[in-house]
């Protein structure tokens, strides 16, 4: 079953020609990003584009003391690196040595491989290196385009490296014919923040969480329907 941009899948109970779907393999995308940081600087994560946003308390990013030092990245997609050690050197509203004192937002890095998916994820952060802290600011969904908004603090006097590790786990749905009537839906078990909705139509949808009963069986979540309708889309959302 493909994935759609919700995550949303269509269940034809009377026209399945397979009488199974097997789980989807899990994708897991891995994002390194060091930064020079004095107070806190906001990364902004969209598809294949980076930005940074500095609040405006102490220097931004890699402007601290008048250097202009890069953001540096690596990635990874199911182990397999992908960007090791890129340099970027965001630009600002006013050049080095102005330590950008201001709210502002830097230019744009746009060739972020793998791109943040836009679907139902699972994110966690953890720091690397370094003497700061990482939060998220904002979870992506489809009511902020599947923006991912991270905050990188450093909570200490003067500026200093720090290295964050934003993993993000494509949350995917599978769907088996049980028989000619009832289907049966699951999804990964290890993020139960993630409900099961659903429509009966995408013009325009009404999603609803589900109300049929979930089972933990190994490392998923089961849930088992008997479509009425001819059609019904599912989808996982973090409500």
């Amino acid at each position: 079953m493909p994935l759609g941009r919700h995550l949303a899948l269509l269940v034809a109970a009377l026209a399945l020609s397979l009488s199974q779907h097997p789980a989807a393999a899990q994708v897991t995308n891995v994002y390194d990003i060091t930064g020079l940081i004095d107070v806190a600087d906001l990364l902004i994560l969209q598809g294949n584009t980076l930005q940074w946003h500095h609040p405006g308390s102490g220097a931004a990013v890699g402007r601290h003391g008048g250097a202009n030092d890069p953001t540096t990245i690596s990635t990874s997609s199911n182990s397999e690196t992908l960007m090791s050690n890129i340099a970027w050197t965001p630009t600002w509203p006013s050049p080095p040595p102005n330590e950008i004192r201001f709210d502002a937002y830097s230019s744009i890095y746009s060739n972020l491989t793998p791109a943040l998916p836009s679907g139902s994820v699972a994110v966690q952060t953890t720091v690397l290196s370094g003497r700061g802290s990482v939060s998220i600011n904002q979870f992506p969904d489809e009511t902020n385009n599947f923006t991912l908004i991270v905050r990188f603090a450093d909570g200490a006097n003067g500026a200093a490296l720090l290295t964050v590790r934003i993993t993000v786990t494509i949350r995917s749905i599978s769907i088996a014919q049980l028989s000619s009537s009832e289907l049966q839906v699951s999804w990964p078990a290890d993020d139960p923040s993630f409900f099961l909705e659903s429509t009966p139509t995408l013009v325009p949808p009404s999603w609803t969480i589900d109300t049929h009963d979930v089972f933990p069986v190994g490392n998923r979540f089961i849930v088992r329907v008997n479509p009425s309708e001819p059609q019904r889309y599912f989808r996982l959302h973090r409500p």
